[in-house]
């Protein structure tokens, strides 16, 4: 395996682990803001690797994490937590099917 294709794989590893980190946010007492921290550097490791679109979906979903976690929630005060849940999720859901389109863009260019 070439260094590339590995941290392609830890990118998209680092996705999985901050969408788990997402889903695990909402319940309180539960440690996904150190899971969102491991992400967030495989997503940067994934930068570095050329997987900008993985990554940018990896960063977006580690930001949606920290602003749905019980150690901050201070948007509580501002809006229903269900609400912005729903729209970080479907948000997060427009982000990545509009970059697996540009990704087929690319892919169909080449």
């Amino acid at each position: 395996m070439s260094c590339k294709s590995i941290g392609v794989l830890v990118s998209r590893v680092s996705l999985i682990v901050a969408i788990t980190a997402y889903v695990l946010s909402i319940a309180p007492f539960t440690p996904a803001i150190f899971l969102s921290v491991l992400a967030f550097f495989g997503a940067i490791l994934g930068v570095r690797s050329g997987a900008y679109r993985t990554a940018t979906l990896t960063v977006y979903v580690v930001g949606a994490t920290f602003l749905v976690s019980p150690s901050f929630r201070w948007a509580e005060q501002y809006v229903d937590l269900l609400y912005l849940i729903s729209g970080l999720a479907v948000f997060g859901i427009a982000l990545a099917v509009a970059l697996y389109r540009r990704y087929q863009r690319a892919m169909k260019d080449n």
